[in-house]
């Protein structure tokens, strides 16, 4: 049994939302301060009517999926109806007040500019468009047969080895990710994997926002491998554990021996 704070189901070992755990740990204290509400203000003290309606809780749950993020598409057409209507109150009024129909168009009508921003986030460019020009100034030249160190990206490794075959984090490792490993350092004499670190005032965790969400899923030899590779992949905290997973597996094999 493990020693930790996160509420987890046994089988699984799935990590519900924070959101549900907080629900989980705080329905009894809820439901008890609701009701001496309703007893207070509707028995003791009467300022409330009986025949007043109980607000309804719509606490997070298990079986409730979490909210949803609107669509890109949603929010842009929201934006679009919400500017219609401050555009027109705006045009009367300043049609009424013999306004200046030129200065009226030059102000900006967004809380953020619209060349750095895209629906109130960091717009983004695609980092495809600067291969053609990274190509122009690299002259393309044949992989070399051996070479003295090789740097792998631990995150990209990853996302590149699917778990075929696999059960566990545990076979991922022997079956799957080692293997690799093994057939880089038969090409070079040392290899470095270099881990990535999830901050939260990183700018590119608006980019992994928008991949979406996952399930939280702990990371140990005998948890079984979520069917869903790429959606177990969106969760930080997954990613976090299964890189010190994989790291302490793979230093007690390729650690360098002292002489």
């Amino acid at each position: 049994m493990e020693d930790s704070g996160d509420l987890l189901v046994l089988d699984t070992r799935d990590i519900p939302d924070q959101a549900v755990a907080k629900t989980f740990r705080g329905i009894e204290k809820l439901g008890q301060d609701q009701y001496d509400s309703y007893v207070t203000q509707r028995l003791i003290e009467r300022t409330t009517p009986v025949s007043d309606t109980i607000p309804k809780n719509r606490l997070a749950l298990f079986s409730r999926p979490p909210t949803r993020t609107p669509s890109k598409v949603t929010q842009m057409v929201a934006s679009l109806k919400s500017d219609c209507a401050l555009f027109s109150r705006l045009y009367i009024a300043c049609q009424t007040r013999d306004g200046d129909l030129e200065n009226f168009f030059k102000h900006e009508n967004h809380a953020n500019p619209p060349a750095l921003s895209q629906l109130g986030k960091l717009r983004l460019g695609t980092k495809a468009d600067l291969t053609d020009c990274l190509e122009k100034l690299c002259t393309s030249e044949g992989e070399p047969s051996t070479v003295d160190v090789i740097i792998l990206d631990g995150a990209a490794i990853v996302n590149m080895l699917r778990p075929v075959g696999a059960k566990t984090f545990q076979d991922y490792a022997t079956l799957v990710f080692l293997p690799y490993i093994k057939a880089q350092l038969a090409k070079s004499n040392r290899v470095d994997i270099i881990w990535d670190v999830y901050r939260q005032d990183s700018l590119k965790i608006t980019t992994r926002e928008k991949r979406g969400k996952g399930v939280r899923r702990r990371v140990t030899t005998v948890n079984s491998i979520p069917g869903n590779w790429q959606e177990f992949l969106r969760i930080d905290d997954n990613k976090t554990e299964r890189f010190n997973f994989w790291h302490i597996k793979w230093w007690k094999i390729f650690r360098p021996r002292r002489k």
